[in-house]
């Protein structure tokens, strides 16, 4: 899958027949100035109000260091420093669709996310955006700027948020004391904690390993969209990539509707870290959650990176072939028409994805599950039944199942091996 390299969206043109639009012309979409912040903005303004904002930029932080691994029920890889291993999780049992004839696969080891090199907030006036504060280097702040310009520009939207305002029911008041990052010990309905309340969008740096290439996240607190751009990218340093827009990176990861993730870890075993940064949001009823964000993928040896867009639902971050490299377990409800007895049904589609060049591959044709006898392969198709004895029960004919598991990514490509060498 190419890189998705930011595009200007324009205008539609009307066309015109007899004197007659055939379409309305469509209202031209507003575009917001983003400026550039000056100076490195204090750290913790010591007012009240600069009090709240710093807490609610670190419970913001503190609560992505966590997300992924709470969220996807991830393994914390070990650090030198540590004495041990944590206890090793494994996949739950709603997640393996081999349950009863495979054991359930460990789940993949996430690192500790790095802390930002540099961040940037606006607060809306008008079709401006006005720094509020910053920090980091002059470049790393200008970086933080580009990327929340081209997240502007990429809005359609015909209509302008709100200014910025400060809420009356923030107290005036900060609790700013030891322990205030204790979630356990915050008043949920105070406003204040939260990094929406300070601004109107952010822009947050991470380093991408030892290179001087920089991922940098966008969020637009106001219209809840986000992106991912990573600069410094090439020999001479210049390249950028920057993604579409998708759900914004805000919130609670323990909300039970949504939040955001960002996971740090290098997911293809080239010895350079990537990222996953998404949003989740689960919906009622059969409590499904989708997954809507990107994955970046770096080479520091080619000084290179690349986007992936990815909207999975239920994904489930495993090893199952114990390599340390993680491969995507994905579950999609889908529906079918008159099948093969003539009525309509939902059945549950689990594929495995895995990554290969920078970019997210299907493993339909190289991975299985064994265990014994067994043999499990993917994509895995289960009747939606009621009673769970028919849930293998055939009622696809064969281009209903090859409609409804066309794979969404490439496929992975076996690499080609000199003659007389082993087979994986």
């Amino acid at each position: 899958m190419s890189v998705l390299l930011y595009v200007v969206s324009t205008a539609m043109l009307a066309m015109w027949s007899d004197g007659q639009s055939s379409e309305p012309t469509r209202p031209p979409a507003v575009k917001t100035r983003v400026e550039q912040p000056g100076s490195e903005l204090d750290e913790r303004d010591r007012s009240e109000d600069g009090r709240w904002a710093f807490w609610a930029r670190m419970k913001f932080h503190d609560r992505l260091g966590w997300s992924a691994r709470f969220t996807l029920n991830l393994n914390e890889a070990s650090r030198p420093d540590a004495a041990a291993r944590k206890s090793t999780k494994f996949l739950p049992e709603r997640g393996w669709p081999f349950e009863g004839s495979a054991p359930r696969p460990l789940c993949a080891f996430v690192d500790e996310l790095p802390d930002p090199v540099a961040l940037v907030e606006w607060r809306r006036r008008g079709t401006t955006m006005v720094a509020s504060f910053s920090q980091g280097d002059e470049t790393l702040c200008r970086q933080c700027r580009q990327a929340m310009q081209a997240l502007q520009d990429a809005t359609d939207d015909e209509t302008t948020p709100p200014d910025w305002m400060r809420d009356p029911n923030t107290p005036t008041t900060c609790p700013d004391s030891e322990g205030y990052l204790d979630e356990s010990v915050l008043e949920p309905e105070c406003d204040g904690e939260e990094r929406e309340s300070w601004a109107s969008c952010w822009a947050d740096a991470y380093p991408i390993g030892s290179t001087n290439m920089r991922l940098v996240i966008a969020t637009d607190a106001q219209r809840e969209t986000s992106i991912v751009c990573v600069f410094r990218m090439g020999e001479d340093g210049g390249g950028r990539a920057v993604s579409d827009r998708f759900y914004g990176v805000l919130g609670h990861p323990d909300y039970a509707d949504g939040g955001p993730v960002v996971m740090y870890s290098d997911f293809d075993m080239n010895g350079t870290p990537d990222y996953f940064v998404a949003r989740r949001a689960t919906g009622n009823g059969l409590g499904i959650s989708g997954f809507d964000g990107a994955f970046v993928l770096a080479d520091a040896a080619r000084k290179t990176a690349r986007i992936t867009r990815f909207n999975e639902d239920d994904i489930e971050f495993i090893d199952h072939d114990g390599n340390g490299r993680a491969e995507i377990l994905t579950r999609t409800l889908a529906g079918a028409q008159n099948c093969i007895d003539g009525r309509s049904h939902n059945f549950w589609v689990t594929n495995l994805l895995g990554f290969q060049d920078l970019g997210v591959v299907d493993l339909r044709e190289v991975d299985t599950i064994r265990s014994g006898k067994f043999v499990g392969r993917f994509p895995f198709v289960e009747w939606f039944a009621h009673d769970p004895r028919n849930r293998f029960r055939k009622l696809l004919t064969d281009e209903q199942r090859r409609e409804m598991c066309a794979p969404r990514f490439p496929l992975y490509r076996k690499p080609v091996k000199p003659s007389g060498q082993a087979k994986r």
